[in-house]
């Protein structure tokens, strides 16, 4: 067997992505390509980044750069219930000191005429999802990330106290992180080549390009198989009825490569609702299990009982696929990253 000893990684920078993207697979990516990609598989690869705040000189460092005028504060989150928001705000302005540990993040929160400040912080935060969208992505160059002028920051590690506290659970995230930045005098920007991608093996990153590439290919030969039909037939003069004519012909010979997919992928097909409808049903006997936790369980069922294959290009789609299924029918999950999941007892359910 070949030894690659990136596999026995789980953190990865841009730099090492790219290169081994190159390297083993032969993918030429940029950094900005990468994050592209990767942005639309969350629960798969996270980005991260590494920040320090400083609360006595007012110092925010993201990545390895200086953000001037940037702050890290401490404010209510409103996505959480009032009651709880001022239990934990209220514990924050009694204490004189509280210290949140974990394996790569501190945070120092002390009280200053009853009100909660950050003292120092240093760890890891998910890019958050504005962002990612494409339309702030197109916005930058192509060595650089822009932050929301104002936010909250979700941080990648659960927290333990120093000392016992019995208000707080042992594991506890901060969601009150607040990150502001004075624009026009000063703007959140990240360096692309500062970002962190956490994944549980590289793997999984090079399959994402595996299949993306797949899928470009694939786009390039239709368009190539429809531009040299077009080329191929003499266009007549566009009156109505020849419009008319030519929409029925195109809307046929759709039909027709409709149905030669429907050939070549008809197990896929034929299981699709069943899987989306066991899904739905396990999801809502198991609420606190996320999206690709309940996605696997019920294909391992599907592949158990009805002897189907897992592998890839086997008689499932990819995990994705499933997943923006049934974000489109309105099937909700929580936010579990970086929460191991329980054991979960797939529920079969059969379209009729």
């Amino acid at each position: 067997m070949e030894f690659k000893p990136h596999l026995f990684k789980s953190w990865f920078t841009l730099e090492e992505v790219q290169r081994l993207l190159k390297n083993n697979y032969h993918f030429d990516y940029s950094y900005k390509e990468i994050i592209k990609i990767l942005s639309n598989y969350p629960h798969i690869v996270e980005i991260l980044f590494y920040a320090e705040y400083h609360g006595e000189t007012n110092q925010l460092i993201l990545g390895k750069k200086e953000q001037p005028f940037g702050k890290l504060k401490i404010k209510k989150n409103p996505i959480f219930p009032a009651e709880d928001l001022i239990k934990i705000y209220d514990k924050l302005c009694e204490n004189q000191e509280t210290v949140y540990q974990s394996e790569h993040s501190e945070l120092i929160v002390k009280s200053r005429e009853n009100r909660p400040y950050i003292d120092r912080f240093k760890g890891f935060f998910f890019v958050p999802e504005f962002s990612l969208d494409e339309s702030i992505l197109n916005f930058t160059d192509d060595n650089s990330l822009i932050l929301p002028e104002t936010g909250f920051y979700d941080p990648y590690d659960f927290f333990k106290f120093k000392r016992k506290d019995r208000f707080f659970p042992l594991k506890f995230r901060p969601d009150f992180l607040f990150m502001e930045f004075n624009a026009p005098f000063g703007q959140g920007v990240l360096e692309l080549a500062d970002l962190y991608l956490h994944a549980d093996d590289f793997s999984y990153i090079a399959n994402l390009f595996e299949y993306e590439n797949k899928q470009r290919a694939a786009n390039k030969t239709k368009e190539n198989e429809e531009q040299a039909e077009q080329s191929d037939t003499l266009q007549p003069p566009k009156t109505e009825e020849n419009l008319q004519t030519h929409k029925k012909q195109t809307k046929n010979s759709k039909s027709s490569k409709i149905l030669k997919l429907e050939g070549s992928n008809s197990v896929k097909k034929f299981y699709l609702e069943s899987i989306l409808k066991s899904c739905e049903e396990t999801a809502r006997i198991y609420p606190n299990e996320g999206c690709y936790s309940v996605i696997k369980a019920v294909l391992a069922a599907f592949s158990q009982k009805y002897n189907l294959s897992q592998a890839y290009n086997g008689d499932f789609y990819d995990v994705e696929y499933y997943a923006q299924k049934l974000r489109k029918m309105g099937v909700k999950f929580p936010n579990n990253r970086g929460i191991k999941g329980g054991e979960i007892t797939a529920v079969i359910e059969l379209a009729k």
